[in-house]
């Protein structure tokens, strides 16, 4: 099982960056839940689910990644989470906006980009 593709997995809750297991699906995710912890760094402490397949379905702020043991802080937080609008979420980079995240509707309702 040396050889086999692992994941990281988080117990109770929280995050860890040591602990893995072998994964047969090659994906694995990393899912923060950010109302919970108030802040990211309480949410990714103790409100961190991470794990072997997809993000599972009520997941709010989660990403997949499909190479060995990927799913740590730094993929999680190469992103930033915008509220669309209740029930959708958009990512955008943090590195290309440079921090700034917002979703906005103009005179069209038409959403746009992010600064």
């Amino acid at each position: 099982m040396n050889n086999a593709f692992k994941c990281g997995e988080s117990t109770n809750g929280k995050y860890s960056d040591h602990k893995g297991r072998g994964c047969e699906a090659n994906k694995c995710f990393i899912s923060v839940d950010l109302l919970k912890g108030k802040t990211e760094e309480k949410a990714l402490e103790k409100y961190t689910k991470q794990g072997c397949g997809e993000c599972p379905k009520d997941a709010k702020h989660c990403r997949t990644c499909t190479t060995d043991f990927c799913n740590l802080k730094d993929l999680y937080q190469e992103v930033g989470y915008c509220w669309k609008n209740d029930n959708e979420i958009i990512e955008c980079s943090k590195k290309e906006y440079k921090g700034k995240c917002y979703y906005a509707y103009y005179y069209d309702k038409k959403g746009r980009g992010f600064t």
